[in-house]
């Protein structure tokens, strides 16, 4: 048997030895590694990829490796209140190690710095750890990395005082062996948010008050180069990262404003190669030979922080973005209405949970295909008070072939809430972004009369479902302004401006009003129960509308 197989191997047809030849070949997916609910980075090398894991139950952050295909490793020893600015490289000996900061305190907010923080070093092969010589007892080491020989590493410092204080970190170099650290250049002011280094060469990203940038320098010292820089104003335009490989430094471009791309740069002649990313990128990326990982927004706004209700995942590609390669990017869940949305509080209300998964081949999409049969679960938190964590509803469905899945909520509906949904027949679960919903009071009204003389008195009655006890704030409304526009989505907005007429009486039991007013004008008449800023249970809306003509 074995010779006739070869023989008609041999034989094979010329046109299929083409098709064979010519088809395309399959799509590498990128595999999410983890979920994490609080900010990282993600560092590379020898097989490794790191990262910082927030633990919610003991709000910390703790160093997790994860080696080739294996389940990721918590080294809960580890352990900071502030996110471990962690990185991977070959020790003295070429052994993998990372370096990562622990903290003695975490920022209170978006200005403030973690406290007390110092370098350490976990060897992957020993699992032993140990504070590095370098850390200083007055200042807050960041960003810690070693290559072979040389450790560098960049303290957190500022320039001025007070509300005119501006971060003014300073990168610096260390020999393993030595017993003095050097500074390099630190150019202009700048807050450092990711240092990297190969052989001799140094990367480094920072973000200015205004500019954020790529930067190159020398363990040899030397004066910084700028590989490339972004400006941005009111809406974020960051560059994060970096790393490096022989030839190129690179960098994930993220942000409010900007398309999310990866950025690489030819170090010799700073030539920039930009391709879209197609994911809410969260900052950092990092090479390991043709291997990439990154750390993808789920949930949240673009630009925002990870965190409870808006998680990261950590991703590992096994294909460059910048190739021809075909990519499947991690699956992506949706739940509209996407936006804040309104929901009758005393009716039923549905979501739906859209799971697709996309393929990009140098930046560009080839398709986006549903994924069906995926469990999903509606989540839900407090839209006031701390971030999360999410709870269950205790909803579930499973997406179709469409790839949607429906959600559909009991009444009765809170004020004010958000939803979410994760995918719970894979790990790491998916997330999708927030969906804000407002449960509203549905409001009828009746005038005594549509057609009146100037000055007659008209009657209001209606009704409020579900009942608002206690409310004394029901209004009689004229339309003054009705203006519509289309969006860049071709979708028409409309807004109205509104003058109070006359104040209701509501009934004791709160599901009914009366109201009476002397009419002058005609127009567009309402019943309103406005919106309480600060108040999660109280309810709004606002009843279909009645033309009134005054005469």
């Amino acid at each position: 048997m074995a010779p006739a197989t070869r023989a008609m191997r041999r034989c094979l047809p010329v046109a299929l030895i083409g098709l064979l030849t010519l088809a395309p070949a399959a799509a590498r997916a990128d595999t999410p590694i983890a979920v994490t609910h609080g900010p990282t980075n993600v560092a590379s090398y020898g097989g490794f990829v790191a990262w910082s894991q927030y633990d919610a139950g003991t709000r910390q952050y703790q160093l997790a490796i994860a080696q080739h295909d294996a389940a990721p490793k918590i080294i809960r020893a580890a352990s900071s209140p502030a996110p471990l600015e962690v990185s991977l490289g070959p020790d003295s000996s070429g052994r993998v190690v990372a370096l990562y900061v622990r903290c003695t305190s975490a920022p209170k907010n978006d200005n403030d710095v973690a406290n007390g923080c110092d370098a350490w070093r976990y060897q992957t092969s020993s699992g032993s750890q140990a504070k590095l010589g370098f850390s200083s007892p007055h200042d807050d080491e960041e960003w810690p990395a070693q290559w072979r020989g040389q450790f560098v590493f960049g303290r957190a410092l500022l320039s001025g005082s007070g509300t005119s204080a501006i971060r003014c970190d300073v990168p610096y170099r260390r020999a393993v062996t030595g017993s003095t650290s050097s500074r390099m250049d630190r150019g202009h002011c700048a807050a450092m948010n990711g240092l990297a280094i190969r052989g001799t060469v140094v990367g480094q990203t920072s973000i200015a008050r205004n500019e954020s940038q790529v930067r190159l320098l020398s363990t040899h010292g030397g004066p910084m180069r700028v590989a490339t820089s972004s400006s941005y104003g009111e809406e974020s335009n960051f560059l994060g990262g970096p790393a490096l490989d022989l030839n190129y430094v690179y960098a994930a471009r993220y942000g409010v404003h900007p398309t999310q791309s990866f950025v690489r740069i030819w170090r010799s002649g700073l030539s920039k190669q930009e391709v879209p990313a197609h994911l809410a990128l969260a900052g950092t990326i990092a090479i390991d030979g043709q291997t990439i990982s990154y750390v993808e927004q789920m949930a949240g706004y673009r630009g925002g922080t990870c965190g409870a209700t808006a998680p990261c995942r950590v991703v590992r590609s096994p294909s460059s973005p910048f190739g021809q390669a075909q990519r499947e990017l991690p699956p992506q869940l949706a739940l509209s209405p996407a936006s804040t949305g309104s929901a009758p509080a005393a009716s039923p209300f549905t979501l739906t949970a859209t799971l697709t998964r996309t393929t990009v081949s140098a930046g560009t999409i080839v398709k986006t295909a549903p994924v069906a049969g995926e469990p999903i679960e509606l989540l839900k938190a407090p839209l006031e008070g701390p971030d999360g964590p999410y709870s269950s509803t205790g909803l579930r469905a499973t997406t179709g072939a469409d790839g949607t899945a429906a959600l559909t909520i009991p009444p009765p509906q809170p004020a004010s809430i958000t939803y979410g949904a994760v995918t719970r027949g894979t790990d790491p679960p998916t997330y999708s972004p927030q969906a804000l919903v407002d449960g509203g009071a549905a409001l009828t009204m009746t005038p005594s009369a549509t057609t009146v003389a100037s000055g007659a008195q008209v009657s209001f009655a209606g009704t409020i479902a579900p009942p608002q006890p206690g409310r004394t704030d029901v209004k009689i409304q004229r339309r003054t302004k009705h203006t519509c526009q289309k969006s860049t989505t071709g979708e028409e907005i409309c807004q109205d401006d509104w003058e109070t007429i006359t104040g209701a009486t509501t009934a004791a039991d709160g599901g009914s009003y009366t109201a009476s007013a002397a009419l002058t004008k005609s127009g567009f008449y309402t019943t309103v129960l406005p919106f309480l800023q600060g108040n999660t249970t109280a309810l709004s809306g606002r009843s279909p509308g009645v033309t009134i003509t005054v005469g």
